[in-house]
C-alpha cells in the first residue's frame, strides 16, 4: 500500500486499506495519523475514525463519529456493530446488545452473532449467549471463535458434558489452542475425569510454561490423583512464577485440594521461602 501511495494511486482508498491493516495489528495511533490525511468528505471516514477511537479507548469520541456516520448512512450495519463495541467498552452491555440487534436486523452476520453472544456472556446470560453462538455456527460452521465461545458458555452454565465435544472440535482444527486445552482440562476435572484432564493440562503447561492458572490446575489434578511427588513438582514451578503463591496457600481451596501433602516438608519450605521473598 505504501508503494501505491508513491505513485499517487487513489490515495484515500489506499489510506483506508492501510488504516484497516494497522487497526488489525493494534497500531491505532499510527492509524490515526493516516486518517488525518483522508478528506472529511470521504465515504466511511467517520466510521474509520470511530474504529480508531475505540481502539484507543476513546469511546465517547468514537460514538460521536458513529452517530455522524449514521446521520449520513442510517442503514450502515457496520456502523451499528462498531457502536455496539463502543458501548461494550463503556461497560454498557444493554446498549451494546441494542446496537448489535440493529446491525443484525439489516444484515444477518455470523460475526455479529458471535459478538452478541460474547456480550450476553459478560452479562452472565449464558443460555442466550449459547443461542447466539449456535446461530453463528449455523451460518459458518468453521468459525473457531464461535465454537470455543459456545463450549465455554456451555461449561459456565453447567452443560459440561455437552461442551466437551465442542472443545475437541476446536483442538481438531488447532491442536495447540490455549483456551480449548485449558477449558477442556477444567471441564474434565469438574466431571471427575482426572486422568483425561491431566493429558490436556500437561500439553498446555508444556506449551505455555508461564501460565499461572494452567500450572495451578495441573497441580490440583495431580493432587486429586494423589500423585504427590509430581504435584509437589508442579507447585514448585508455580511458586517460581506466581507472586501470590503464599496467599494462595492460605486459602480453603488450597487446603482442600492439597490436604494429602499439607504437612510435607517440601511444601512448607516452598511456602516459607515465598513468604520471606515477598516480605523482603
Amino acid at each position: 500500500w505504501n508503494v501505491c501511495l508513491k505513485y499517487d494511486i487513489d490515495q484515500p482508498i489506499i489510506y483506508e486499506h492501510i488504516i484497516n491493516a494497522l487497526v488489525s495489528m493494534g497500531r491505532h495511533a499510527d492509524a490515526l495519523e493516516h486518517a488525518k490525511k483522508i478528506p472529511s468528505e470521504y465515504p466511511k471516514i467517520n466510521t474509520l475514525r470511530g474504529v480508531i477511537c475505540v481502539g484507543l479507548h476513546e469511546y465517547d469520541e468514537a460514538l460521536a463519529y458513529f452517530k455522524k456516520e449514521l446521520s449520513l448512512n442510517p442503514d450502515s450495519a457496520t456502523t451499528y456493530v462498531h457502536m455496539g463495541l463502543a458501548y461494550s467498552g463503556l461497560g454498557d452491555g444493554q446498549r451494546a446488545l441494542e446496537y448489535f440487534d440493529r446491525a443484525l436486523a439489516i444484515r444477518s452476520d455470523y460475526q455479529v452473532y458471535c459478538m452478541k453472544g460474547m456480550e450476553l456472556g459478560r452479562l452472565q446470560k449464558y443460555d442466550e449467549s449459547i443461542k447466539c453462538y449456535k446461530k453463528a455456527l449455523a451460518k459458518n460452521p468453521r468459525h473457531l471463535k464461535s465454537r470455543i465461545n459456545l463450549a465455554s458458555a456451555m461449561s459456565d452454565s453447567g452443560y459440561i458434558r455437552q461442551a466437551i465435544p465442542h472443545f475437541l472440535d476446536v483442538l481438531h482444527v488447532g491442536p495447540e489452542h490455549p483456551v480449548a486445552l485449558y477449558s477442556l482440562a477444567l471441564s474434565l476435572t469438574k466431571m471427575g475425569q482426572h486422568d483425561k484432564a491431566l493429558v490436556y493440562i500437561c500439553k498446555m503447561t508444556k506449551l505455555y510454561p508461564l501460565d499461572v492458572d494452567s500450572i495451578r490446575l495441573e497441580s490440583i489434578i495431580l493432587a486429586n490423583l494423589e500423585r504427590n511427588e509430581k504435584c509437589l513438582d508442579a507447585l514448585a514451578r508455580l511458586a517460581k512464577i506466581d507472586f501470590n503463591f503464599a496467599e494462595f496457600a492460605k486459602t480453603f481451596e488450597f487446603t482442600s485440594h492439597f490436604k494429602h501433602i499439607l504437612n510435607d516438608d517440601r511444601l512448607q519450605s516452598l511456602i516459607d521461602d515465598h513468604t520471606r521473598i515477598n516480605n523482603s
